[in-house]
């Protein structure tokens, strides 16, 4: 039987491909609980093959080795936002962040995180995910409008409620600091998981997943799209959409809300 080894192992790069990638790929040598970041990614990777465009700026892109998640890697994307939304209402209080169905976290209706878990057997027969998290912490708004759809950042958000005096370095989110928080939240949603079940943290993530009750334009993979309201998101992965037709489940897809619907 597999004894994780709670130690953290942090490391920060000044650029690479992309962390995920990189933990893919070394994910034999590399022990359980490794913390892979960068300031910068070549070839950032998004939900089903999207590149995931990382300036250098400051931000976080970060993939966390899991070898040890006894669970579907779908639901450590779980792990990954309820530990991230933590350590925004740390620093950011001020900030309304929500997640977003099956992977986001955004700020309204701007994407401020992206996450994603990719899985694997190694040669040694240990299943692992590499759970990535790009988070904008100090993506400017100049950047940001290089970016379609535009995204936003923590350091856009706290120049837009104008909490600092005015001096745009007042605003910068210290990416050290928000790291090592992160760590700690990661551990700590880990180990409730772990020791209490999986339903413990699916329960917090379907209370922060704010489309419930929303309506939305869904477009599915097939290029077909349907309108309709949010009933539910499921233990499954699933998201429950109400239309014309019923309730009808979807595993994945584009989700947009309607404008009347804005967060």
């Amino acid at each position: 039987m597999y004894t994780p080894d709670y130690k953290v192992n942090i490391i920060d790069v000044p650029e690479v491909d992309s962390t995920n990638a990189y933990i893919m790929a070394h994910a034999e040598e590399l022990p359980d609980f490794t913390f892979f970041s960068a300031q910068k990614q070549t070839a950032g990777k998004g939900r089903v093959g999207r590149c995931w465009v990382s300036p250098d700026c400051d931000n976080l892109y970060a993939t966390f080795l899991l070898k040890s998640w006894p669970f579907p890697a779908y639901q450590a994307t779980w792990l990954a936002s309820l530990a991230l939304q933590s350590v925004f209402k740390e620093m950011t209080p001020h900030v309304a962040t929500w997640i977003k169905w099956p992977n986001d976290i955004l700020v309204r209706n701007q994407k401020l995180v992206g996450i994603l878990a990719e899985s694997k057997v190694l040669k040694s027969g240990t299943s692992i995910i590499a759970l990535g998290m790009g988070v904008n912490l100090n993506l400017s708004k100049t950047e940001a409008e290089k970016i379609t759809p535009p995204p936003t950042s923590l350091r856009i958000e706290c120049e837009n409620a104008r909490i600092f005096p005015q001096n745009s370095e007042s605003y910068k989110i210290n990416r050290k600091i928000f790291a090592e928080k992160l760590v700690f939240s990661l551990m700590r949603v880990y180990f409730k998981a772990s020791s209490f079940g999986v339903d413990t943290i699916f329960q917090e993530w379907r209370h922060q997943n704010a489309l419930i009750g929303r309506t939305v334009s869904f477009a599915l993979p097939n290029g077909k799209s349907t309108k309709g309201v949010v009933r539910d998101v499921t233990f499954e992965g699933d998201i429950l959409i109400e239309n014309g037709d019923g309730v009808q489940a979807y595993q994945c897809g584009d989700i947009h809300l309607d404008k009347s619907s804005l967060i």
